[in-house]
């Protein structure tokens, strides 16, 4: 599937006398001169209008009025950016949806077709027992393998964390959010690609789930909270390094013991590979009675991460979108 950005039905696309389409971006890089012309050849006497006016202010406007509209027409092209981003990204996720939801089509010419499977619906939130539901995460940590990420290499794969936080969504261009709440202290940007494609995952068994508390914890300055002894000053925090979320703490603390977070919710996390703080691994020991939790254990330049990315359509656009700013931040991903 070619990902292919459209216009905003909120700003038509003109079209000049010749019938060649103009797009938002050929109409704000002309000057306001070019702007006059062009509307009145089309006989568009609004716009025009509007572009008379800006021309006069350009030549004879204080200097004052000057920045005013400069300002209002850079406004202008990055509300506008942000429209034709916002189509964009729900044309991506209604393809996604289709190619899902696609049903088999029958043989042809006595040659077997490729055949997209529907996932099955899933929207009934369910709740099993901790004994019941460790064993299906279990195997799906199994098939991923070892972490990459354990707190004996946070350190030296992020000596200033702060450097890969992100509070703003780059494709979106909004504040952070997963399953609908705003991400409080932001992430770190190898892991907004995962969080999406949880999302996206979710949608596709039609399974809708908001949590009660208006955040979602992320990225926080501390080490980390064994139970019954408080900070520990040697062992980090995922969320110190913004690879780690709290769903709902008040509901999903150590004294809660399974917690309220439905079953789908901790798959879907467990396949998109996050580890949940309500099983013990090999790799993390101190968790285990942490069902808020949920931990990245992949980088996107691992074996596992590349694989799980490489599944997901969303995945991958949000990886093009994060690449120049981790390489501004020097993080090593493929």
């Amino acid at each position: 599937m070619v990902f292919t950005p459209r216009s905003s039905s909120e700003s038509p696309v003109e079209t000049t006398a010749s019938g060649r389409e103009l797009g938002h971006e050929e109409l704000a890089k002309m000057s306001n001169f070019e702007r006059v012309l062009h509307f009145v050849q089309e006989n568009n006497w609004t716009e025009a209008m509007g572009a008379v006016m800006a021309l006069y202010t350009e030549y004879f406007g204080t200097d004052e009025e000057k920045q005013e509209l400069a300002k209002a027409r850079q406004e202008a092209q990055e509300d506008q950016t942000k429209r034709d981003t916002h189509s964009a990204l729900d044309e991506l996720h209604t393809e996604v949806d289709e190619e899902k939801k696609d049903e088999d089509e029958s043989p042809k010419d006595g040659k077997q077709e490729k055949v997209t499977e529907t996932p099955a619906q899933d929207p009934t939130p369910r709740f099993s027992s901790k004994a019941e539901l460790e064993p299906q995460v279990q195997a799906i940590y199994a098939e991923r393998g070892r972490a990459a990420f354990t707190v004996a290499n946070l350190h030296e794969m992020f000596r200033d964390p702060t450097r890969y936080i992100i509070h703003e969504d780059p494709i979106t261009h909004e504040k952070i959010s997963f399953l609908g709440r705003e991400v409080s202290g932001g992430i770190n940007m190898i892991m907004l690609p995962y969080l999406k494609m949880a999302e996206a995952e979710l949608r596709s068994i039609g399974f809708q789930y908001q949590p009660r508390a208006e955040n979602v914890m992320g990225y926080q300055n501390r080490n980390m909270k064994l139970i019954g002894q408080g900070l520990s000053p040697n062992i980090p925090s995922f969320h110190k390094y913004g690879l780690a979320i709290d769903i709902d703490p008040s509901q999903n603390g150590p004294e809660d013991g399974r917690g309220d977070i439905p079953d789908q919710v901790i798959l879907v996390m467990a396949r998109a590979g996050f580890t949940c703080g309500l099983f013990r691994t090999e790799d993390a020991p101190y968790l285990g009675q942490d069902p808020m939790h949920f931990q990245l254990e992949y980088p996107p330049d691992s074996d596992v991460g590349r694989g799980i990315i490489a599944g997901s359509e969303i995945g991958q656009r949000y990886m093009a979108a994060i690449q120049p700013m981790a390489a501004q931040s020097e993080q090593r991903i493929a």
